[in-house]
């Protein structure tokens, strides 16, 4: 197994205990976790998946979810006592306390890994779904990756098997400069952009409210006017879904 080196820099938030523990299940939509964690840090529609990024003074949480905003991967880093990884694997409820679990712990505890290495264990959670665990040289956990295993396979995680190869061969969208930027402000918005196959935004929804029904507007005029390379599935122009986070 190959292990992103992006990691490095991502995917970790220390909850406190039983915050979130709701927003985080996995197939919830988008708007739970903003409910208990505020407005994300930024929103990407990337090969991998639409990744949201959320901010806290010593962690951070990367979540990634589908085109209808449903939460289909989790990445979380262990830095809080008090934040417990709560799983049904297998049909069995597994609970792992990020904060100084060892390799050794996950080796008595969940058995023998589907694919593991040095540093990294990978389990099969059934009904789709795997946890990757991530451990230093010294054998502590630094985070852990659990959700449908198709979208932590496109984080270059797990090993593909013969379903993921066509998904790997998806591009996102990618957004064109525009030839004025659109003012910034202290209102956020995040949007819901259906791009054809040329590239332009058919059309925009309200993902997330800034509250303000003006700037709410202002973000959909925006969203509208946008213009995208489009995506591409095996190296062919498609329609595809793409999320913005707009300021105005």
């Amino acid at each position: 197994m190959r292990r992103a080196t992006a990691l490095v820099t991502i995917g970790a938030f220390a909850l406190a205990p039983g915050a979130a523990a709701e927003a985080q299940q996995i197939g919830h939509g988008i708007a739970a976790t903003i409910d208990e964690l505020g407005m994300p840090a930024s929103v990407e529609s990337l090969d991998s998946g639409h990744t949201w990024m959320f901010h806290a003074p010593h962690a951070e949480l990367r979540v990634i979810t589908d085109d209808q905003a449903s939460v289909r991967a989790i990445d979380e880093r262990p830095l809080d006592a008090s934040d417990v990884l709560s799983l049904e694997m297998q049909g069995k409820a597994v609970r792992i306390p990020l904060f100084g679990y060892t390799i050794a712990r996950a080796d008595a505890q969940l058995g023998t890994a589907d694919h593991s290495g040095a540093n990294f264990r990978t389990y099969d959670l059934g009904d789709g779904a795997v946890l990757d665990l991530f451990f230093d040289d010294s054998g502590k956990l630094t985070h852990a990756v659990h959700g449908g295993r198709g979208y932590v396979a496109r984080l270059d995680l797990v090993p593909a098997d013969r379903d993921m190869v066509r998904i790997l061969q998806y591009a996102a969208p990618k957004l064109r400069p525009a030839p004025l930027a659109p003012a910034s402000g202290s209102h956020e918005t995040i949007v819901r952009c259906n791009v054809g196959k040329d590239g332009r935004t058919e059309s925009a929804t309200i993902i997330v409210s800034s509250h303000d029904p003006d700037a709410d507007a202002r973000a959909l005029v925006v969203a509208r006017k946008a213009r995208w390379a489009p995506a591409r599935f095996d190296n062919v122009p498609v329609k595809s879904v793409a999320f913005r986070m707009i300021a105005s």
